[in-house]
This record gives C-alpha cells, sequence and structure tokens, in this order.
C-alpha cells in the first residue's frame, strides 16, 4: 500500500537539493561580502600610503577614520553573513533530529498498539 522507502528517498533528495541551493547561496553572500571587506581595505589603505607613509602603524594622523570605520563594518558584516547561516543550519538539524526522534517514537507507539499478533504484548512488570 505505501512504501515508507519511497518517503525516505524523496526527503533525502529534497534535503540534498535544498542544502546544494542554500549552500550556494551562501557561498553567493561570502563571496559579496568579502568582495565588500576587500574594497574597503584598499580605501582604508590607500589613502596613508598615497600620503608617502610607509608605515601605517607609526603615522596616525595620516589615517582616515570614516574609512577606517567603513572597513571595520564591513568585516562585521561578513562575519555575521558566516554567523547567520551557522545558526540557520544549526537550528535546521535541530528542527531535523527533534522530527526524527519524534517519528521514531510514534512509529514504536503505533507497533506496540496496532500489532495483532498475541506474541506482541506489554509485559505487566515493565508497566509499572
Amino acid at each position: 500500500m505505501f512504501d515508507p522507502t519511497i518517503l525516505t528517498t524523496l526527503a533525502g533528495l529534497g534535503a540534498a537539493v535544498g542544502g546544494t541551493i542554500v549552500g550556494f547561496y551562501q557561498r553567493w553572500l561570502e563571496r559579496k561580502a568579502a568582495t565588500k571587506v576587500e574594497e574597503a581595505e584598499k580605501r582604508a589603505y590607500s589613502l596613508a600610503t598615497s600620503a608617502g607613509v610607509t608605515d601605517e602603524r607609526n603615522d596616525r594622523k595620516n589615517l582616515d577614520l570614516p574609512a577606517l570605520f567603513d572597513l571595520y563594518s564591513k568585516q562585521i558584516a561578513k562575519y555575521q553573513v558566516e554567523t547567520r547561516f551557522r545558526a540557520v543550519w544549526s537550528f535546521v538539524w535541530a528542527v531535523v533530529a527533534m522530527v526524527g526522534g519524534l517519528t521514531v517514537l510514534l512509529i514504536g507507539v503505533w507497533h506496540v498498539f496496532n500489532e495483532h499478533e498475541p506474541t506482541l504484548t506489554i509485559p505487566t512488570s515493565a508497566v509499572t
């Protein structure tokens, strides 16, 4: 009547396709954030080198603070993108584990109460 392997196969295939799509989207967002960080680094550090500064650490008056703040905000945005995807995947796997555990529990209860063979009975000592 109903083959559970078909449902399992379709669920696995759907998870694989969904995971691939999300993975490509994650890589695209990470590359976009990395590009923004690189551009902000070029803007922040090129001002000091164009002013003739040989060592940016020693000559702080030639550093452009708005460019540095922009660089830091881009770095934080990149970190937030990475952290957001880690949190999303953690939540997804937690939900998968919860649904899997609940499914195993319900299948076990269904088998115990709906099996009509006399050999599958619950001993009274196991209940108390």
